[in-house]
């Protein structure tokens, strides 16, 4: 754990941990140059738990403080932890069993629960092997905090680089992703706090898409792709449809470009064999399926293309919400406001059902 000014929770992400079910660990928490009241809560918690190692740093970052933790430690596991999020309590012994059962997952994470704001909600992530390893060509599949990880892909693969600023933890799955296996638990293991210090809101939107940009671009130059600028950011197009928070002032004719993209991915990896087909055709579908939705707006002509482009990736072309989509010209606002009102309907039956 890296602890940066974290006094706000620290307790209630410290104690999820030492009381966990499974005992059996040391735990390493890097006091990343906080000027708060960390330091006092960290000797606190040092002195009533054997368990706990606190190091001292001048503040150096995430990624800094983490390689400090891992070369100290001395265990064949390592699991990562935030100073302000909760573990549930049968989160290390799940995934232990999980890691000695499956000899082929090196890096395992689970579903997280988000809350703290307004919204209580679970995030799901790719499950099997070839979902995770294809996922990272387009976004990170796993929830930071709530990962564990064998020693030897440290070994194997390095340290968190240092140039990442964020993101760190995506540049090394995948830089590790080529020989070691990389799967989710469905099920929630840990509780995510977002408040308004979280990395995400501290870096801004540009720093963000550089870190993600410089790791997707490194895993289609693995696969055997040479990529243009052009080219990476259309494929920075089709990676970020999905999002909520993804905004773009595109038209019909962008399509054809993504359309160019996904076949040269395509053909390049039937070619290379670096990833699942099938992983790779169905993680294509989502996302171009989503780029379509945002794009409804622009007309009928948007839903021939995707016809052109699920048929071609093996899946059933017709698609009735894309097509009421595309003869209304409801684009990306419209799909936003129906996601929003079905998301209070859900939180409104969900406490009608609690009482």
């Amino acid at each position: 754990m890296s602890a940066y000014n974290a006094d706000k929770y620290l307790l209630e992400s410290v104690a999820s941990i030492l009381n966990q079910e499974y005992a059996n660990f040391e735990f390493i928490i890097v006091n990343d140059g906080s000027v708060d009241n960390t330091s006092v809560l960290l000797k606190q918690i040092k002195e009533s738990d054997s368990r706990v190692r606190i190091i001292d740093q001048e503040n150096k970052g995430l990624a800094s403080s983490l390689n400090t933790a891992i070369q100290i430690s001395k265990g064949e596991y390592i699991a990562r932890m935030d100073a302000d999020d909760i573990a549930n309590s049968t989160r290390l012994s799940t995934q232990l069993e999980f890691l000695n059962r499956f000899k082929d997952i090196d890096i395992l994470g689970s579903y997280v629960e988000a809350f703290g704001d307004s919204k209580v909600r679970v995030w799901t992530f790719p499950e099997t092997k070839e979902d995770c390893d294809v996922a990272l060509l387009f976004l990170n599949p796993l929830a930071h905090p709530a990962v564990m990880f064998r020693r030897r892909i440290i070994d194997d693969t390095g340290l968190y680089d240092l140039s990442f600023n964020y993101d760190q933890d995506y540049e090394l799955w995948a830089r590790a992703s080529a020989s070691h296996g990389i799967s989710n638990i469905n099920k929630v293991l840990l509780k995510y706090r977002i408040h308004g210090n979280q990395m995400g809101s501290v870096f801004s939107k540009g720093e963000r898409t550089n870190s993600q940009k410089r790791t997707q671009l490194f895993l289609l130059n693995e696969m055997g792709l040479t990529v243009s600028d052009e080219d990476m950011e259309i494929h920075l197009l089709l990676a970020n449809a999905y999002r909520l928070e993804f905004e773009f002032a595109g038209n019909y004719d962008i399509l054809k470009k993504v359309s160019l993209w996904i076949k040269k991915i395509t053909e390049t990896n039937r070619r290379t064999n670096r990833y699942n087909d099938l992983a790779l055709r169905k993680r294509l579908y989502t996302h171009y399926h989503a780029l379509c939705l945002y794009l409804a707006d622009n007309g009928f002509g948007v839903y021939k293309e995707y016809k052109v482009i699920a048929n071609y990736l093996g899946f059933n072309a017709i698609n009735l919400t894309l097509m009421i989509s595309c003869l209304f010209r409801s684009g990306r606002k419209e799909h936003l406001v129906l996601y929003n009102l079905s998301y209070k309907l859900k939180n409104i039956i969900r406490n009608v059902v609690g009482q």
